[in-house]
């Protein structure tokens, strides 16, 4: 009875321990240098750039399999792009529901497909990392991620060359 109540008094002390849902995934550097992940989208596998420096989630408008209905959606503002909820996972483990805005991204599969490297579906931003407290290793060539989104803060691990 002591076992079972100092259990239940730790777990109501300590839930975000008990919660915390941690997903590491691989990072692949491709000829041309550029990082991606490979995750499904709505269940569809995707290539994904590694784009720290972008705000947010963008998804190649090509890339129509990604859709729900397979439809583009409207714009919810004059000129502004369109933007689209997609489930995201990686082998079967939900990671969860990201926004992706989406773009023409030729810009950058021209130089993918000159290398001969895969084009990219899209691209994951500092949304995506912060929402899951994303810890960038570039030692191990891994992101851990928080699937549980009790997460607040991003980190990026490396050295700095000199």
């Amino acid at each position: 009875m002591r076992r079972l109540l100092a259990v239940s008094l730790f777990m109501f002390i300590f839930p975000a321990l008990a919660q915390t849902e941690e997903i590491t995934l691989p990072m692949h550097r491709d000829r041309t240098g550029q990082l991606s992940v490979s995750l499904t989208l709505n269940g569809v596998p995707a290539r994904l750039l590694v784009d720290t420096g972008a705000n947010v989630s963008t998804m190649d408008r090509s890339r129509q399999a990604f859709l729900p209905d397979g439809e583009m959606p409207e714009s919810a503002a004059p000129g502004a792009p369109p933007q689209v909820e997609l489930s995201v996972a990686y082998r079967l483990r939900s990671i969860g529901a990201e926004q992706f805005t989406l773009l023409d991204l030729s810009f950058i599969n021209v130089g993918a497909e000159r290398m001969g490297t895969p084009p990219f579906d899209g691209q994951l931003g500092a949304s995506f990392f912060e929402q899951h407290h994303a810890v960038i290793d570039f030692h191990t060539m891994t992101i851990r991620l928080d699937a549980s989104g009790s997460s607040t803060n991003s980190e990026v691990h490396g050295s700095t060359q000199r």
